[in-house]
């Protein structure tokens, strides 16, 4: 199954995909990582039922196509800058992608 799963992330970021899926383009930070929560909820990827970590872990262990950001949990496809920047979404202002994506950390209290 975990192939599977894998193969089907690696197809979100595929130039066929991006070329039609506006919505997950719109969630390209200027980096062009994605948020790997949006990629978990689609239908097509929740249906495999392995847990978000599981997944994830998966995809950074074995993907030849993405690429992943474990500490801000993102996304994107391998290649570098030459590969998501045409990709990014222009925003109003002429600026492309959205604010980077970067995963809050919960400070622990000290008493």
């Amino acid at each position: 199954l975990k192939p599977k799963a894998v193969a089907q992330v690696e197809y979100f970021f595929s130039t066929t995909e991006l070329a039609k899926n506006v919505f997950l383009r719109r969630y390209m930070d200027t980096c062009g990582f994605v948020p790997f929560a949006i990629i978990y909820n689609f239908p097509s990827i929740s249906s495999f039922h392995l847990s978000y970590d599981e997944l994830l872990t998966a995809v950074n262990d074995s993907s030849k196509k993405v690429d992943v950001d474990l500490m801000n949990e993102c996304v994107r496809i391998k290649g570098g800058e030459e590969c998501y920047k045409k990709w990014l979404f222009p925003n109003p202002d002429g600026t492309f992608g959205c604010a980077r994506w970067i995963k809050e950390v919960e400070v622990a209290e000290i008493a």
